[in-house]
């Protein structure tokens, strides 16, 4: 049986992904927000772990820690977050949201909402939900096989 690419799933996750990504990118440059979908993440990250370390950041995301401190220190050149010695490990530093990167949060949270729902138009909660499940399965497989390396 010869291999057809349209019938390989990972084609179709990575194409969803990037054109999702860049759909939203796009969506807030359009409404005058100097932000990509994954500094948008970010903040969202950072806002719900304040002092979260760029290596627990760069673990959460599932990128590596150069692609993440070059995320951050652009963040942190427009004044969105700013870093801070770790008390109790001053060789640490925690990032954190600045008054600036929280309003550009507040302010584009629900641009980013009317798009996931405009996304999610045509599924019903229950093929959403599988579909996480699916792709969380794919992943632990993916990282079992990984191991196996």
């Amino acid at each position: 049986m010869e291999f057809q690419t349209t019938d390989f799933f990972g084609k179709w996750i990575a194409m969803a992904h990037h054109r999702m990504f860049h759909l939203l990118t796009r969506t807030f440059q359009k409404e005058g927000y100097d932000l990509t979908f994954e500094q948008f993440i970010l903040l969202k990250i950072v806002n719900a772990n304040e002092g979260i370390s760029q290596q627990e950041l760069a673990n959460f995301m599932d990128r590596d820690k150069t692609s993440i401190t070059r995320a951050i220190n652009t963040l942190e050149d427009h004044h969105k977050v700013i870093r801070i010695n770790l008390k109790d490990d001053r060789r640490k530093k925690g990032i954190y949201l600045t008054k600036e990167g929280r309003m550009l949060l507040e302010n584009i949270l629900p641009k980013f909402l009317e798009i996931k729902s405009e996304l999610e138009k045509g599924f019903n909660k229950k093929e959403i939900s599988n579909t996480v499940d699916l792709l969380k399965r794919l992943v632990n497989r993916v990282n079992e096989m990984e191991e196996k390396l």
